[in-house]
Order: C-alpha cells, then structure tokens, then sequence
C-alpha cells in the first residue's frame, strides 16, 4: 500500500495547483484504507493464531473483524461528512472504549447538522458534548443539557475543553433503584426527575450511567420519563445496545412509546459496539444512514 501511495504522489506532482486538492483527497483515502488493510491483517493474524490452539473463539474472532472494519468505515464516512463543516471546524474526537463510537457520532451529527433541534439531553460527558456543544455555540436558541456525575471530570473537560454558556452541566450523584419485577437494583441520576422537570427535548442522547454490569436494566432515567419528555418531532439514541442491560430498556421504550399511541421508527448501527435510535416518523432518515 505504501508503494501505491509514493506512485500517486509521482503521477500527481506536489507543485501542479489544478491538482493538488484531488491529490491530496486521494493521499488522505489511501491513508485510510491502509489503516484498515493494516487493522484486517492483524485481526486475521490472531484468527488464525485462535484456530492453530484449537480456541472455540474462532467465531468470536470473526465477528471482531467485522465490527472492527465497520468502525473504521464509519470513522471514514464522518470525516467526509464533517469536512466542511464550519460549526465543527477543528474539532477532534477520542472514540472507543467507554466513549461513543465512530457510527454513534456519525449518527449524531446528521441529526444536529439536519434535524436542527433546540432543546437537547445529553447523557454523559464526553465526545457526544464534543460534538453537540460546538454546534449549540454556532446555533441561536440551542439549550444543551449534559448530566454527569463525576465532579472531577466536569472539572477536567471544563478547564480544557471549554463550556459555553449553551451547555448546561447537571452535577447529579448516582444511586441505586429497585424496579418491580428486576432481582436487582438498577444504577440511576439521583434526582434525575427533579433536575430536568416538565422539559422535553428533540434529541436525546444516552451513554450514561455505566450500565456494563446491569444484567437486567440498563440507563432507565429517560425510559422512566417516557413519553413526557419527548418532543413531537424527536430522535433517542442509545449506546452498547450490544448488551444485555441496554436491549430490555430498548424493549420498555418500544413498549412505553406503543402504549401511549406515539409512531415511531427504529434503525441499529453496528461498529465495535452497537446503538439503537428511536425516532419519531418525520426524523425517519437517521435509522438508515
């Protein structure tokens, strides 16, 4: 790949001005598709080093290489959709692991940069108030909500991240509820309720509390303020819809929204992890992205 890339750069000269935007469009994608050339075969090497020691993994090891190259596309496809961009020019994010990944904030973006909402609910300090926060600075009339519990961390994004007076961060503990019909308490917002009151919001965004070891529930502060909160016209979007905990809450907000008589629609995004958006029909574009 890297002989592919020096033949470009000599077919396309560095001084030649007609070309030079192209050329630099093709470095940058070859870059990318390096990177997942480069990422494959490391994947398959360890695929094949699980087969060689007779792992049951085998499968496991395939699915990762899947997810894997799915994320990289999403990573691909964001910056194409953000170049341009001025309400997120020079912005930078940290996907993966406990942040959002690249097909979450790929969704995220075309429901700020085309949905336009007003009033939005951010569940989690991190790369999704990244993204949400430069576009409540660049839009009149934008009030974001972000609820977060560690005060050390709202200290530390605050300081080098920068908060405009936009973003409203709601410092709220975190406690442990016993739900009829769970065999254990489920982590929530201490207060959640008494925080945002009669507010509803366009778009929601969930990604907190951690919920990596609730079996059964998962993240239930929107899903107990449901339909409430909801605008008429909405889009919900949560995270690790890959486990357990955050699928049952997923089913109660189908079920919640079926009860009150609210038409809505639902698409899945998968990259190393996976997230389910509810939207109302007029938003119906971000579940097929």
């Amino acid at each position: 790949m890297s002989d592919v890339k020096e033949l470009v750069r000599k077919v396309i000269p560095l001084r030649t001005s007609t070309f030079g935007k192209a050329k630099g469009e093709i470095i940058s994608r070859l870059d990318t598709l390096l990177e997942i050339v480069n990422r494959i075969e490391l994947l398959l090497t360890e695929l094949q080093s699980e087969t060689r020691s007779g792992f049951r993994s085998t499968g496991s090891g395939i699915s990762r290489l899947s997810n894997d190259t799915r994320e990289i596309i999403f990573a691909e496809s964001l910056r194409s959709a953000t170049n341009g961009c001025t309400w997120l020019e020079g912005a930078s994010f940290s996907p993966g692991r406990w942040a959002v990944g690249y097909q979450y904030l790929y969704v995220l973006f075309h429901a700020l940069n085309e949905m336009n909402p007003k009033r939005i609910l951010d569940l989690g300090l991190g790369q999704t108030t990244n993204m949400i926060s430069r576009y409540a600075l660049s839009h009149e009339g934008v009030a974001h909500d972000v609820v977060e519990h560690d005060e050390n961390w709202i200290r530390f994004y605050s300081t080098e991240q920068g908060i405009s007076d936009s973003t409203n961060i709601i410092k709220l503990d975190l406690a442990m509820e016993e739900r009829e019909g769970c065999t254990a308490p489920i982590r929530v917002y201490d207060g959640f309720h008494e925080a945002i009151g009669n507010k509803q919001y366009d778009l929601i965004s969930i990604d907190a509390p951690f919920g990596g070891d609730m079996n059964e529930l998962a993240r239930i502060d929107v899903l107990k303020m449901m339909p409430a909160i909801l605008a008429d016209s909405f889009v919900v979007m949560l995270d690790d819809y890959n486990r357990v905990g955050e699928q049952h809450t997923a089913q109660l907000m189908r079920e919640t929204l079926d009860a009150a008589g609210i038409d809505y629609c639902e698409g899945t995004y998968q990259g190393t992890k996976r997230m389910v958006v509810f939207t109302s029909p007029d938003n119906s574009f971000l579940t097929s992205l």
